[in-house]
C-alpha cells in the first residue's frame, strides 16, 4: 500500500543505540529548512536494513542512515503511486524512541513531512 515493506528473508533491525543519519538539501518540502547536507545523531534509535521498495513507485530519497558504510533510507517520498488515484507517500524511519525524537533535525523532518503530506 505504501510502497515499502518488510521481507523477513532479508530485512532486519540494525543495532539500537546512537544512529548517524544524513539529510540532503533536496529542496523538497519534506526537508524544508535544510539548506545544506546535514549529518546528525539520534539516541536510542535504529536503522531498518534492507527494507524492500516497490519498484513501480517514483521515490525521492531525502535522508539516509549510515550503517556499515552503506546508505539505508531514512526519509523517502513519492508524489503518487502506480495505482490510479494514488496520493502522496512518505516513509520516515527516523525516531524510534522519545530520545531519538529529541534531536531537532528529527522534529524538523517530521513536521515538514507531515505539512507536505497534508497540504
Amino acid at each position: 500500500l505504501c510502497g515499502v515493506r518488510w521481507d523477513w528473508k532479508v530485512t532486519c533491525h540494525g543495532p539500537v543505540g546512537e544512529t548517524k543519519s544524513v539529510v540532503a538539501a533536496t529542496g523538497h518540502p519534506a526537508v524544508a529548512g535544510f539548506t545544506a547536507e546535514t549529518e546528525f545523531l539520534t539516541q536510542n534509535d535504529e536503522t531498518y536494513l534492507n527494507l524492500q521498495m516497490t519498484p513501480r513507485w517514483a521515490y525521492d530519497l531525502h535522508a539516509w542512515s549510515l550503517h556499515g558504510g552503506v546508505r539505508f533510507p531514512m526519509l523517502v517520498t513519492a508524489d503518487c503511486g502506480p495505482a490510479p488515484g494514488s496520493g502522496r507517500m512518505a516513509y520516515i524511519m527516523i525516531g524510534h524512541s522519545v530520545e531519538a525524537m529529541e534531536a531537532p533535525e528529527v522534529r524538523k523532518i517530521w513536521k515538514s513531512t507531515m505539512a507536505w503530506l497534508t497540504a
